[in-house]
């Protein structure tokens, strides 16, 4: 974890050089969709969630429309499943799951006010717990994964969203983003699979620090 901070600072600290940067903060809500399989039949339930975190948008100047864009973020992801045999639910599973990203995107103008953005991020799962309660008699059981080291710590993703500034700083953020790798390991339910899809909407505020020269805002 903190070689990756480490790492993640020296880049930012070479790319930044002689460049325009802007700062800023970002926070809204998501959609989790927990897709798994196993032995049961296991659909996935909206699951609903938050996230607030810092931006660093690096480009060559001002206007450029090419730009790189480095941030930190914190989620807390709400995650839902139904466990069925046949057409009946037998029981229904939710997890509360915290995690640490530091996503690196590639951003492209195509006006001013408007980018396209496609990138992936590092994501660090740090506190996950389920509860599976059982239809059939209100049963509860909880599981920190945490605990029987049934958590994947680390976790890769892929992302495509879209920004747009409706009011100078002030910016409009969706974002889609899908886990290439499993979120729980070694559950002991046989050819047990997993991955998350997750969106993301909300807004942000961009203040701007020049490196050299002059900006236009």
């Amino acid at each position: 974890m903190k070689y990756a901070i480490l790492f993640i600072g020296l880049l930012l600290a070479g790319t930044a050089s002689s460049q325009h940067v802007r700062f800023g903060v970002k926070g809204g809500g998501d959609v989790s969709l927990f897709n798994a399989s196993g032995p049961q039949n296991i659909t996935a339930k909206p699951g609903f969630g938050g996230y607030a975190g810092g931006i660093v948008e690096i480009g060559k100047f001002d206007g450029s429309r090419p730009k790189l864009q480095f941030e930190l973020v914190a989620s807390q992801r709400g995650i839902k499943n139904n466990y069925k045999v046949g057409d009946d639910i037998i029981s229904k599973r939710s997890i509360s799951l915290f995690q640490l990203s530091f996503p690196v995107l590639f951003r492209y103008f195509i006006r001013p006010s408007f980018s396209l953005n496609a990138g992936g991020a590092f994501n660090y799962n740090v506190y996950a717990q389920g509860k599976t309660t059982s239809v059939k008699n209100n049963a509860t059981v909880v599981n920190k994964y945490m605990d029987k080291d049934q958590l994947q710590r680390v976790q890769g993703n892929l992302l495509l969203g879209i920004n747009y500034y409706y009011m100078l700083g002030f910016f409009l953020d969706v974002r889609y983003n899908f886990f290439g790798t499993p979120l729980l390991k070694d559950i002991g339910t046989l050819n047990y699979k997993d991955n998350l899809h997750t969106i993301q909407v909300g807004v942000g505020y961009k203040f701007q620090h020049q490196m050299k020269g002059k900006g236009r805002k």
